[in-house]
């Protein structure tokens, strides 16, 4: 069973809607951004036994709800294979800001104070510290990029046995701009260290794949 962490952000609508294609997809996601909604979705993880051999699983496992809060059995399942997609911190950052969810933050905080909010993102989801970032990303089967989407897919698609999929479309794309330079500034860098080791660790790993 393919089991998705989609980290928001990071172009996993995209990569639901082809997992949908390939296999039966179960979402596991909170039904709004309310309080109630995440309370409701943390006391209730599914059942996994129960969901069919060779189906997808995909959900926001974050916070509190991680996937080691959430099924700390699957790390150390041989039926489930963890999938993930990584993305540059600080783009993570300007797209989440830019995102209809990110304008209430910026309501409440200036961008730069929203944006390094965001810092660390990727490492609390990942279990980052306790564990180092190259043994977190070594739990997961598979890690893409955004940045290199077309290849990531083609990847993807070539570890499960499937044909190539065409030219993708990005769903749910940034459309508001939220005042913020398009590098990020070092203050970002050094607060969000641990997601800029995720990224780098994950990007050699796709490269080294890529060429063999």
């Amino acid at each position: 069973m393919i089991v998705f962490n989609h980290l928001p952000r990071t172009a996993g609508l995209t990569l639901t809607t082809l997992l949908a294609t390939w296999r039966h997809v179960t979402l596991d996601y909170q039904s709004d951004d309310s309080e109630h909604a995440r309370n409701s979705w943390l006391a209730r993880p599914l059942h996994l036994d129960q969901l069919a051999p060779g189906s997808a699983l995909v959900g926001h496992y974050t916070g509190a709800g991680r996937l080691s809060a959430r099924y700390p059995h699957i790390f150390d399942d041989a039926r489930f294979r963890l999938v993930t997609f990584l993305r540059d911190p600080w783009a993570t950052a300007l797209s989440a800001l830019g995102s209809s969810a990110g304008q209430h933050l910026l309501a409440a905080r200036a961008p730069a104070e929203a944006a390094m909010s965001l810092a660390g993102a990727f490492a609390k989801a990942l279990d980052v510290p306790p564990l180092a970032p190259r043994e977190a990303l070594a739990r997961y089967w598979f890690v893409g990029l955004t940045e290199r989407l077309e290849t990531s897919m083609q990847l993807l698609a070539r570890r499960l046995g499937h044909a190539a999929p065409e030219a993708m479309l990005t769903h749910n794309a940034r459309t508001a701009q939220v005042g913020l330079p398009e590098q990020a500034p070092s203050s970002f860098r050094a607060a969000a260290r641990d997601d800029y080791a995720l990224y780098d660790i994950a990007r050699a790993r796709l490269e080294q794949e890529a060429a063999e």
